[in-house]
């Protein structure tokens, strides 16, 4: 009878003990190759590229923008010339995108609040872009129409 327990113990012990616990989805930032069991720690992020083209540059000029701040949730991203555009919505591997990265739970949505500023500390623009899903192309163009 002791022998069965034993033997028992060690096959539920070698069987525990061969479980790895991680983040099992592929999609996940932190996934591991090595885990056989999810444990529920995978962390998702998503990035946003934002761009404008050539008429919402113009329209800036206009209103005598030469410079202007962008903010993504309250977070600076950085002062750009109002002379800045893009002919064409960007690629993936553009040089020069202007990218907000964020946490992301797949499931839910999230919405990010972009706001614009000229030198003075005029709020022109305001727009929102929700995440819906990880893993994909997000993409907000910035248009002349107050949001």
């Amino acid at each position: 009878m002791r022998l069965r327990i034993e033997i028992a113990a060690f096959v539920l012990i070698t069987a525990y003990s061969c479980v790895k616990k991680g983040c099992t989805d592929s999609k996940a930032d932190n996934f591991s190759e090595t885990s056989t069991a999810d444990n529920g720690t995978c962390k998702y992020s998503a990035q946003l590229t934002l761009f404008w083209l050539k008429d919402f540059s113009d329209d800036m000029k206009k209103d005598s923008i030469q410079q202007f701040q962008l903010f993504v949730n309250g977070k600076l991203l950085n002062t750009f010339p109002s002379s800045l555009y893009w002919n064409q919505k960007p690629d993936a591997t553009s040089s020069s995108l202007i990218l907000y990265s964020t946490d992301f739970v797949p499931g839910t949505e999230k919405t990010v609040f972009i706001t614009l500023f000229d030198e003075s500390g005029w709020l022109f623009k305001k727009a929102y872009y929700t995440f819906r899903n990880p893993g994909s192309d997000h993409y907000k163009q910035l248009e002349s129409k107050l949001e």
